[in-house]
């Protein structure tokens, strides 16, 4: 196709659009579209609704930082220095013990959260270092002791129920 001008190209051009536009009026449609299916209907109401509340936890739970000062207590260091990133072996140590306890002892924290709070470790780390922690001679005697702080909180929190002072 060699348009000799460009008049000739425009009344070319000017004819395939209106072969194309005239082929989708409205009273000749292109193809029928097809409806979408009708909402399905709301479900019925309950004849008695249900609310769940969460309860309060009946059982106090050890934290963390229970496990840090349990081990700082038997190493004689602050807890700020036995999560700095130091390779002393006695810290390492101490670290290591903190890590293993709060593993047996706070199933409800993940490894990687045992790592963020106790400064930004790995949980690779942290699985290591509790493996560690669980060979070492204390790990037994800080295990009970830690059961003694969770046994005068759960005897505290009943006290409490006991004389309405929640």
């Amino acid at each position: 196709m060699n348009w000799s001008s460009r008049e000739e190209l425009k009344r070319h051009y000017d004819e395939i659009s209106r072969r194309l536009w005239s082929a989708g009026t409205p009273e000749q449609p292109v193809a029928d579209v097809a409806k979408p299916p009708p909402p399905p209907p709301p479900p019925p109401e309950p004849s008695s609704v249900i609310t769940f509340r969460p309860l309060p936890s009946a059982v106090p739970r050890i934290n963390f930082h229970d496990v840090a000062d349990v081990v700082s207590e038997e190493v004689k260091l602050a807890p700020s220095m036995i999560f700095a990133r130091r390779r002393n072996e006695v810290i390492v140590t101490a670290r290591h013990l903190a890590w293993a306890l709060a593993r047996e002892k706070c199933p409800h924290l993940s490894l990687p959260i045992i790592g963020r709070v106790s400064g930004n470790y790995d949980h690779s780390s942290v699985l290591n270092g509790a493996r560690n922690g669980q060979k070492h001679e204390a790990f037994e005697r800080l295990c009970s002791r830690l059961d003694d702080i969770l046994a005068e909180r759960i005897a505290s929190r009943a006290q409490e129920d006991l004389d309405g002072s929640v």
